[in-house]
């Protein structure tokens, strides 16, 4: 799973957001701390966007960890 945004794609392996899966796809306000990722291996990105992997996310104001 992945939140795109102009330019930057947030990966998320699915293991990880079984849980607040529904919430991330109601959600309406997101606010991501992530890492960008240095290698170009383990996921097919066609666009080329910079790649980063989410730490923690803010789902309408209640936030939770993702690694």
């Amino acid at each position: 799973m992945a939140l795109q945004a102009p330019g930057k794609l947030f990966h998320f392996k699915p293991e990880q957001v079984e849980d607040i899966q529904g919430l991330i796809k109601n959600g309406h306000n997101f606010k991501l701390l992530a890492v960008k990722r240095e290698d170009e291996q383990g996921f097919v990105n066609i666009h080329h966007d910079m790649v980063y992997i989410v730490i923690s996310i803010t789902i309408d104001n209640k936030t939770f960890m993702i690694r």
